[in-house]
Order: structure tokens, then sequence, then C-alpha cells
């Protein structure tokens, strides 16, 4: 009896060193939450400033309206077959219909919403990394300790089980099959400390910070505040096809307005130098003005034609596309709803039922272990099958925090792995 209360001791001893020089969060670690993370990375993310920029460009596009037609502008200097030296000056401009200024600005509208949803776009993909890789490592972090605490255990009982193989207490093949499952301990403990020092690393290349999720304060689920159910009309991905196909429709309009008349202004400044017909003499100081108007034709032709038929088949495929993606995010969004829930009913039932059961079960195997009516091996095995139904809810948890972010952040392609 005093035996078996002194392994349990040093297991609990040992559990607690091993906490305090955890290499992926000590006392020392600066611990952040998620609101700020999430602020911290929208200050760091160089894409977003990216975005921004591109908006910004659009929107001055939008303000400057479409760039003039180049001013044509010619001289003449000259004397061929003449008594008379001639000397002009002559620029003309192009100007274009209103119908060519509204196509213009409706293109220009359309890029200027373009680039805001992909703004938006580039926004939620952070945000949901950030969320993703917050809990994550939260997650990771219990993992790390449930096999933290039955390592230490495996340890102790190795050492009793050690020394009753000396004494002859104990067989060869129970003391290697202990052996054996605290060696495979080991190694899955060491991958877990790995992936959550990964997790980690990761989670400061997208805060861009070294703070970390405090694990004593913060819940492995991820709960949002705000619920902002999509439906498939406002999901990212249709947001930006129907776009697409806006844009697409006013470039083939812009394109039809190009090949509208114009109307061509200019001013002719021409001096005569030499003796006119009225018999008085003209220097090239004395100037003459005129104005000119006249109307710009394009030329109509093939090339013409098939750039408008080229531009009304890429409008046609984009609306494709935009009924295609519609399509696509209905059903994107009736698969991700029924995981989600189907998640939450299982990780709802190994809360309430299995985890109390575990616990149960546990404390009996301990009673019977401290009253002698239970040896060291078949201990350690009722240990594992508790262990594997923790570690089983806790890939519940991951499982569902996955489920939540892709089902509030939809489509978020840039995520960490």
């Amino acid at each position: 009896m005093r035996r078996i209360l002194r392994i349990r001791r040093v297991a609990l001893l040992l559990g607690l060193l091993a906490g305090l020089f955890n290499p992926a969060y000590s006392q020392t670690t600066t611990s952040i939450a998620l609101e700020d993370a999430l602020h911290q990375g929208r200050l760091h993310w160089l894409l977003l400033q990216s975005d921004s920029l591109r908006r910004q460009a659009r929107s001055l596009e939008l303000r400057g309206g479409p760039l003039p037609d180049p001013a044509l502008v010619q001289t003449e200097w000259g004397q061929i077959n003449s008594a008379l030296r001639d000397q002009a000056v002559q620029i003309n401009q192009t100007l274009r219909l209103p119908v060519y200024h509204r196509r213009s600005r409706d293109l220009a509208k359309t890029r200027l919403e373009g680039a805001r949803l992909e703004g938006a776009r580039t926004l939620a993909e952070l945000e949901a990394g950030i969320i993703r890789l917050y809990h994550r490592y939260l997650v990771e972090w219990a993992r790390c300790k449930l096999y933290e605490e039955y390592d230490s255990i495996l340890a102790v009982t190795a050492k009793t089980i050690e020394k009753r193989y000396q004494q002859g207490q104990v067989s060869a093949a129970d003391r290697n099959q202990l052996l054996l499952i605290r060696g495979e301990s080991s190694l899955q403990w060491a991958q877990h400390r790995s992936a959550l020092e990964q997790t980690a690393r990761d989670f400061g290349f997208w805060t861009g910070g070294t703070g970390l999720p405090n694990p004593v304060q913060a819940d492995l689920r991820w709960k949002p505040a705000n619920p902002d159910l999509l439906d498939s009309l406002t999901h990212p991905e249709v947001l930006r096809l129907h776009n697409q196909w806006l844009e697409a429709k006013a470039l083939s309009r812009l394109t039809q307005a190009q090949r509208l008349p114009g109307l061509s202004l200019g001013l002719r400044n021409m001096s005569i130098q030499g003796l006119g017909p009225d018999g008085q003499f003209y220097p090239l100081s004395r100037r003459f003005n005129t104005l000119q108007a006249g109307i710009s034709l394009p030329l109509r032709g093939k090339p013409w034609r098939l750039q408008s038929e080229a531009d009304r088949h890429l409008a046609e495929a984009a609306a494709l596309q935009y009924r295609h993606g519609l399509a696509v995010a209905e059903n994107q969004r009736k698969r991700d709803r029924e995981l989600m829930y189907l998640l939450l009913e299982q990780w709802n039932y190994s809360s309430q039922f299995l985890l109390p059961l575990a616990q149960t079960l546990r404390n009996q195997a301990e009673s019977q272990l401290n009253q002698g009516e239970l040896d060291l091996l078949p201990w350690i095995t009722q240990l594992e099958r508790i262990l594997w139904t923790r570690s089983r809810h806790l890939d519940l948890t991951d499982q569902l925090n996955e489920a939540t972010v892709q089902w509030h952040y939809p489509n978020a392609n840039n995520q960490p792995q």
C-alpha cells in the first residue's frame, strides 16, 4: 500500500515538473487573447495592405474617369511652287460621346467593387487562419499534457516493474509489454510536442508577434460571439464570380461605345510670308487663327466585329461560371452544415457521457489498485483505454473547431495546414 501511494506521489511530482518546463508555453510566455491576436494580425498581414492599395487605385480610376484620346499636333513650314512661305501649327482633340463616359464609369465601379471583395476575402482568410491556429494550439497543448501525465505514470510504474522483475515477481513477458507500452507512449508524446511547437511558430507567423494563447484561461472550443450565417448568395466565391460577370458585361458595353462616332475640335494658327494678292507684304508675325470642328468615325470592319463577338462570349462564360459557382456554394453550405451538426452531436455525447464514464472507470481502477485488488499491468491497460477516450475527445474538439470555422468562413483558401 505504501509503495503504491509513493508511486502516485512521484508521478504527480513528475507531471508538475514537466508542466513547468514545457517549451511551448511557460510562465514567461506572453499570453494573448483571440481578439488581440486578430487585431495584431490585421496590422501585420501584408496581403491586406496590398489589397488596400489596389482598392485605392481603383477608387482613383473611378474619380479620374476615362483617359482622353491623345491630342494631335501638326505643323507646316515650307515654300513649294509658290512665291509665299507658309507656317502653321494645328491642334486637334477628339471628344467621346456621353455614353462612352457612362460605360467607362460602370466598368470602373465594378472593378472597385471587385477590389473591395478581394480585400474582404483576404481579411476573412486571415481571421479564419488565426482562429484555427489559436484553438489548434489549445487542443495540442491539452493533448501534450494528457500524454505527459500518462508518460509520468508509466515511468514510475516501469521502475516498479523492473524491481519486481529483478526479484522474480514479474515475468519477462509482462516486463517487455510495459516497456513496449511506454516506448509507444513516449513517441506519441514527442510527436505532439513537435506539433505544438510547430503550431506556435505558425501562430506567430500569422499574427506577427510572440504571444501565445493561454491554455489555462481560454476555452478549447471556438464559439463565435456573433454568428453571421451566410447563405449561398452572399458566399464570398459567389460574390466574386458575380462581380466578374458584371465586369465582363461592362467591358463588352464599353467596347460597343468605342465604336460610336466622336466629336473632333481643333485650332489652327498660321501665317503667310510674302507679297499677297492685294499688293501688301505679310511678315511672319502676322498670324491668322481658325477653328475646326468635325466628326471622328471609327473604321468598322472585321476586327471590330470579331472583338464585339469575343466580348459577348466572355460575358456569357462569366454568367455560366456564376451560375455554376452558385450551385457549388449551395451544395457546400449543406455539406458544411451537416458535418458541423454531426460533430457537435458527437462532441456533446463524448462530453456528457464518455468523459464522465472514463473518469469513473479511473477512480474505480485506482481504488482497486490501492486496495491490492488490481495489479499494475491491468491498471495500465485500463489507463490506456481512458487515455484513448480523452484523446478522442480532443480530436473531436479539433474537428468541431475546424468545421465551425469552415461554416462561418467558407471558401478560405490560404489556410494553415
